[in-house]
């Protein structure tokens, strides 16, 4: 999930993955798709939907900051 020349086949795959964790670690990433992001919104384990649902809400929010004329300082 950390990694960004991970194929989008695999990234599919693991957020299939039987070891709760590594749904969970995919779950907590801005960087997946939010195609793959929504799949886990509707996982089996609570935390990982629930992990899933605050990040697509937090990359929304990020959206509408940027719309709005926010953008990132260093």
């Amino acid at each position: 999930a950390y990694n960004k020349a991970v194929p989008l086949e695999i990234l599919e795959a693991l957020a299939s993955d039987d070891d709760v964790n590594v749904r969970l670690a995919l779950a907590e990433e801005f960087e997946l798709p939010p195609y793959i992001l929504q799949k886990l919104c509707d996982d089996q384990n609570p935390y990982v939907r629930d992990r899933a649902e605050a990040t697509l809400e937090g990359l929304l929010f990020e959206s509408q900051l940027k719309n709005e004329g926010f953008v990132q300082q260093s």
